[in-house]
């Protein structure tokens, strides 16, 4: 059916839910038109053929089912606060053994599992070119910039920006550099990053970016892949508004990790 008829038997619904003195009192007039083009023509015909009290009716249950998932979705838990209590005498002796969790510069606990780094500059300055090789270094267990993994770390890399082209250029041109400076052959790095990188895009809201982490992180663990860092490029296409720092590191540790 035309999207003109279907608009005419969306009307004339309404006008009869509203010539019904009840209706007014159990939802409003957007909502209906909401419901309304969900359903399939046949059903809007037989609101116009039914009678009162199975109209009235039809729609109570569609606002019951609404209220249903207002309700769910109220009830959901939220996330719970993320709280260590440490015991003082136990937290100086592992003070000075090296951190088990340490992920990059063991010794120094540069970068442990629950920590987070953000890096931050103008457009076009080389971020996204500089994640590129970061990823390619850890995957392999290269020394980058002094930053040291532990050994060859499992990456997933998640971005909004760059299409499939613009982000394997980058990758590639890590992948030669890699290969240039430690004396791997670029297939030897080409193997580490097939194992240990992920590389995906993602377009979504700030508060939807912690839900689809945490589901697929759960799902590659599933397959063996166990991630150690997460990398978002760039922060700010979920984040939003200006990097400041503080509201960064809030939406970081409140949101996201």
């Amino acid at each position: 059916m035309e999207t003109k008829n279907i608009e005419q038997l969306i009307n004339r619904v309404v006008v009869r839910a509203f010539l019904l003195p009840t209706m007014s009192n159990i939802v409003c007039q957007n909502d209906i038109r909401k419901w309304l083009k969900d359903l399939a023509p046949s059903k809007l015909e037989a609101a116009l053929k039914c009678s009162d009290a199975n109209f009235l009716a039809s729609f109570e249950q569609l606002l019951a089912g609404e209220m249903n998932k207002v309700l769910d979705d109220v009830h959901k838990p939220e996330k719970p606060w993320k709280y260590e209590e440490w015991n003082i005498r136990e937290g100086l002796i592992r003070r000075k053994l090296p951190n088990p969790d340490a992920l990059i510069n063991c010794e120094t606990n540069y970068l442990a599992k629950g920590s987070a780094i953000v890096y931050n500059s103008t457009t076009g300055a080389g971020k996204s070119v500089f994640t590129a090789q970061f990823m390619v270094f850890m995957a392999c267990c290269l020394s980058f910039f002094g930053q040291r993994p532990c050994r060859k770390l499992k990456l997933l890399l998640v971005q909004n920006e760059n299409d499939m082209y613009d982000a394997f250029e980058a990758l590639e041109g890590a992948i030669l550099y890699a290969s240039r400076v430690s004396g791997m052959t670029i297939e030897e790095v080409t193997k580490c990053v097939e194992e240990n990188c992920k590389v995906c895009r993602l377009h979504c809201t700030g508060d939807d970016l912690p839900r689809f982490l945490s589901e697929k992180v759960e799902e590659l663990r599933a397959t063996g892949f166990v991630v150690d860092v997460v990398i978002v490029d760039p922060l700010l296409g979920y984040f939003g508004g200006l990097l400041d720092p503080d509201r960064t590191q809030e939406w970081l540790y409140t949101k996201v990790m």
